[in-house]
């Protein structure tokens, strides 16, 4: 699954509206990179390495606040091994598929405002929305379940 560093900027004029963007994770790379330190190594998160360089990717905002979302999405498809003979046909057809379908779980570390703002947009209802059970804790995996809102 994907996570998106999700992003709250405004221009800096005086009574600027508020605008949002989302960065997906590079999947191309390690969540965790080490990096050489005195003690042997040090490990940063590759969503806290975007968040160093939110000013100059989106150079001329302030960034306002900044959270995580992760997003799932409902993956049902029926597979007939007699009649669908390329299953990477079928899978890539799946994988498009679930790209639209409906969201079954958001996660999400932000602000109240930026959760309110994702929501409406993605048409997520509150019992689908979740969020870690430590406050300004990064999306973790393998912790357990985080504690609904």
């Amino acid at each position: 699954l994907a996570i998106y560093r999700f992003v709250e900027l405004r221009e800096p004029a005086a009574g600027a509206p508020l605008h949002y963007a989302v960065i997906e994770m590079p999947k191309k790379h390690p969540r965790m990179i080490a990096l050489p330190s005195e003690q042997g190594y040090a490990f940063v998160l590759i969503e806290d390495v975007v968040s160093l360089f939110l000013k100059e990717i989106f150079t001329g905002y302030e960034i306002v606040q900044q959270g995580l979302l992760r997003i799932t999405r409902a993956a049902e498809f029926t597979l007939d091994e007699e009649k669908d003979e390329d299953f990477a046909k079928v899978m890539t057809e799946a994988l498009r598929l679930r790209r639209s379908s409906h969201i079954v779980r958001l996660e999400i570390s932000a602000a109240e405002r930026m959760v309110e703002f994702i929501k409406n947009k993605l048409s997520v209802p509150d019992e689908r929305i979740y969020r870690p059970r430590l406050a300004g804790t990064a999306l973790a995996d393998g912790i357990g379940p985080p504690a609904p809102v």
